[in-house]
């Protein structure tokens, strides 16, 4: 059985580029972002993995889709994309996050990434390599 990931982060469109957090990224717009997104999912996926998006938007139910991802999904691994965790202004969501997968996946490892490249790594680092068959 392949090894499952729910990657999240802020969905493409609920970020806010002109913060200076996201300084880091030069030239970071939805479409650059959700490719380079998007080539980490399949690279993971291309590696055996089970990849799939549990983006954060902005809207009422963001928290009951993601709790429905961890319940339905039931992942292996939940990645929490940089995008939150190193924007300060974003600690209460990252919060949010890792106590959400906590109480509804508890069998779930979780990774970081360090930007929106390096998401396979970090799910290999915590999964020790093992995507499964």
């Amino acid at each position: 059985m392949k090894t499952k990931v729910l990657l999240v982060g802020l969905h493409p469109d609920a970020v806010d580029y002109a913060d200076p957090a996201y300084k880091a990224w030069p030239g970071l717009t939805p479409t650059v972002l959700m490719e380079a997104l998007e080539k980490d999912r399949l690279q993971l996926e291309a590696r055996g993995y089970d990849a799939q998006w549990g983006f954060w938007d902005n809207k009422p139910d963001a928290l009951d889709r993601f709790i429905a991802g961890l319940t339905n999904f039931k992942p292996d691994v939940v990645g929490i994309g940089a995008g939150v965790r190193l924007n300060p202004k974003l600690t209460p969501l990252f919060e949010t996050l890792v106590n959400t997968v906590r109480e509804h996946a508890p069998q779930a490892r979780i990774c970081f990434n360090s930007g929106p490249s390096d998401t396979a790594a970090a799910v290999e680092r915590v999964a020790g390599g093992r995507a499964g068959a």
